[in-house]
């Protein structure tokens, strides 16, 4: 499975309603689950929400989102995917949908390094369902099904 940035900013932050849900499906899944896919993309946009005092007061120091990061990427089940040789390929058929718009492509990135790698995508962004060929899950709507 390929996680969003989303569900680690759920898992994290308190203040969120849907945070309970998220972290225990997080810890369960870092807990049980044998290949767990972090890119960087996610990992970096973690650091930069949960770092900002914008969008989160008290914001975490970087240094803090970036040590709980790095315990994550430390996991040995726990992966960064890598693009494979049909990702360009992938992406520009997303780039290239009539829905798209500059702030969907970090998530046509995501969307097209899932599926060129086999993966499952996890987010409680609904807006994955426009992408062609993608399997994602809502890790609150349907827990079990993830895998």
């Amino acid at each position: 499975m390929l996680i969003d940035v989303n569900v680690l900013v759920l898992a994290t932050a308190t203040e969120l309603p849907a945070h309970a849900a998220v972290k225990a499906w997080w810890e369960n899944v870092l807990a049980t689950e044998p290949r767990i896919a972090l890119p960087w993309a996610t990992t970096l946009g973690f650091i930069r929400i949960v770092s900002n005092t914008k969008w989160r007061t008290p914001a975490l120091p970087v240094r803090e989102a970036w040590q709980l990061a790095a315990e994550w990427l430390d996991r040995p089940n726990v992966v960064v995917p890598e693009p494979t040789e049909d990702y360009a390929s992938r992406l520009g058929a997303f780039l290239n949908l009539p829905e798209m718009r500059a702030e969907h492509v970090p998530d046509a990135h995501l969307a097209a390094l899932a599926v060129v790698n086999g993966l499952v995508l996890v987010s409680r962004d609904r807006g994955f369902g426009r992408y062609p060929a993608l399997i994602w899950r809502d890790p609150i709507v349907a827990p079990a099904s993830i895998a």
